[in-house]
């Protein structure tokens, strides 16, 4: 009966654990063809350009299925260090801001590429920024999929029609990578600090909603900041409502 239970056990944790990896790749992939219809068609005879009008959207629906998730399954009931968690929900809105404008300059294939060696800067920033140390094997992991992933890309990239990558699109997603690299390091000391503040609890950490609240709630601020600075909010607002289907 012991054995029949756990081997049910570990089918179930299996079968969520195929579930999520389906559907992080699916949403992923919807993303990504819907990111690029954003940035590379014409609406008007022209370019959609207002990328931190599109992050404080993004960010503010996010923040909108966390309070949900809240709201359904409740909190950890830990304390988390808001502050710090702030800081990498900015960092991480910037990486993304840095990589969706180097879209206008890039080809996707492009950016795609770029963004494939994250795992590399999210390493460092974990060792120089959050005091974290890493196996050989860790090491041997990210080398694998960074260069199978670069592949992968190369290969697909070389099917397509040559584009042209402009300079300054290249230093977006090398100044991505960087924010990239940032954003793990202070991930790092999140978790870090979230057990200094909770010492009677073991393992603490805030629950994956409240990570996802303050983490795009911190964003959707910056970004709006941003996207008044900038202007975008109002030429955004302004796109949507002349072209519909860029709204959609």
């Amino acid at each position: 009966m012991v054995s029949s239970s756990s081997s049910s056990s570990s089918l179930a944790k299996s079968a969520r654990c195929a579930f999520a990896v389906v559907g992080i790749f699916a949403a992923f992939s919807y993303f990504a063809i819907a990111q690029e219809d954003v940035y590379k068609k014409t609406y008007g005879g022209a370019r959609f350009a207002a990328t931190f009008f599109v992050l404080t959207v993004e960010r503010g629906v996010n923040v909108v299925f966390a309070l949900c998730g809240i709201a359904t399954f409740g909190g950890s009931g830990v304390r988390t260090p808001k502050g710090e968690i702030f800081k990498s929900g900015a960092s991480q809105m910037l990486a993304m801001a840095a990589s969706n404008e180097a879209l206008r300059y890039v080809s996707y294939p492009t950016q795609v590429l770029g963004k494939s060696c994250k795992m590399v800067p999210v390493i460092v920033g974990g060792l120089v920024l959050g005091g974290r140390t890493f196996t050989m094997a860790q090491y041997a992991q990210v080398a694998f999929v960074t260069l199978g992933v670069a592949l992968f890309n190369l290969a697909a990239d070389s099917t397509k029609s040559a584009g042209s990558d402009s300079a300054y699109g290249l230093l977006l997603i090398g100044l991505s990578l960087v924010m990239d690299a940032v954003t793990g390091g202070l991930q790092d000391r999140v978790k870090k600090t979230t057990k200094a503040l909770n010492p009677r609890t073991p393992n603490a950490k805030p629950s994956v909603y409240e990570s996802m609240l303050y983490t795009n709630l911190s964003g959707t601020v910056v970004a709006l900041v941003l996207a008044l600075w900038t202007n975008q909010l109002t030429t955004g607002l302004s796109a949507c409502m002349k072209h519909p289907a860029l709204a959609r």
